[in-house]
């Protein structure tokens, strides 16, 4: 079942955290495999997140989430998790464990590096990381062999491994 934005008018437009409790718990029960929570003023993601391990396409975009819970990486069917525009200072390393992910936006936060476990994500085709903080990449970007989309744009980032800069230059299409 998938969860059209008409479903979230009223009583959902802004969410405090037993709203988004109960969101959850009817998810669950309903089974959805799509969430759109951007826009709600939503501050913070509670641990229960993890229960939706059906979950494909998960939207938090333009809220004020300042971090993610660990339960996050319970949602291994996830195919896109769309996080801009939110406080976001890390990501924890359980995001490896989004196996299935293909796009990642965590554009617009405060993240000042991407974990380790990032080279885990082996289906990942879109990452947009623009316009945070991030320094350097680490090696485990060597491993995202289906990265086709990188944007990183507006970040002090210096390449200190040749291996990364050589790899994301060799098999990428767009690189801004």
């Amino acid at each position: 079942m998938y969860l059209c934005d008409a479903q979230l008018t009223g009583k959902y437009l802004s969410m405090e955290h037993d709203d988004i409790l109960e969101f959850i718990n009817n998810a669950k029960i309903n089974n959805l495999r799509s969430i759109d929570l951007s826009n709600r003023e939503i501050t913070e993601i509670p641990s229960e997140i993890g229960k939706l391990t059906d979950l494909e396409y998960l939207d938090f975009s333009y809220n004020n989430i300042s971090k993610l819970p660990p339960e996050i990486g319970n949602l291994t069917n996830l195919k896109s998790l769309l996080l801009m525009k939110n406080e976001i200072d890390v990501l924890p390393p359980e995001i490896g464990n989004l196996k299935k992910l293909k796009l990642l936006d965590v554009s617009h936060n405060h993240i000042t590096e991407l974990p380790q476990t990032m080279g885990s994500l082996t289906e990942l085709k879109t990452l947009d990381a623009s316009y945070c903080s991030i320094h350097a990449l680490t090696l485990s970007f060597n491993k995202l062999l289906s990265l086709k989309e990188l944007y990183l744009e507006e970040n002090p980032l210096s390449f200190t491994h040749d291996k990364i800069a050589d790899r994301l230059y060799a098999s990428m299409h767009f690189l801004t």
